[in-house]
């Protein structure tokens, strides 16, 4: 499944936080939609990785609940985690949301950072608050 046609079409659903489309989009796959859910797209990233990039709660609960989404899968050249993409698009909702779904904030990228560290680089007070309490 590497260029099933629906991978850009999830991602770009996900990163939009377009909630009703991910069924619709999910259904003609069959009984193995994570098979299709785990593909990267052409931007390196995940549907799942996409919404938590742009704060999708709603998205993501979606896909975690049905299909039992992996939150230490990795994606990219950098292998990075959704934490890591939530953290980089400084949304603090779907950093709650992962952490309190057991994400781990100290999962060392291909390059040895970690969620935690990038969002003290880059002084991220409020991302680091909500880490500091897990």
């Amino acid at each position: 499944l590497p260029d099933h046609p629906s991978v850009p079409r999830l991602v770009e659903s996900a990163g939009a936080g377009w909630l009703p489309s991910m069924p619709k989009l999910l259904d003609p796959l069959g009984p193995e939609p994570m098979q299709v859910l785990l593909k990267v797209s052409y931007n390196s990233q995940t549907a799942f990785h996409a919404a938590c990039r742009k704060n999708h709660v709603a998205v993501m609960d979606f896909i975690y609940s049905n299909f039992g989404y992996d939150l230490e899968s990795r994606c990219g050249r950098s292998l990075h985690t959704p934490l890591f993409a939530a953290v980089s698009g400084e949304a603090k909702e779907a950093v709650k949301w992962l952490m309190d779904h057991g994400a781990s904030k100290d999962t060392p990228s291909k390059y040895g950072n970690t969620p935690y560290s990038i969002a003290e680089e880059n002084n991220l007070t409020e991302i680091l608050l909500i880490l500091n309490t897990y």
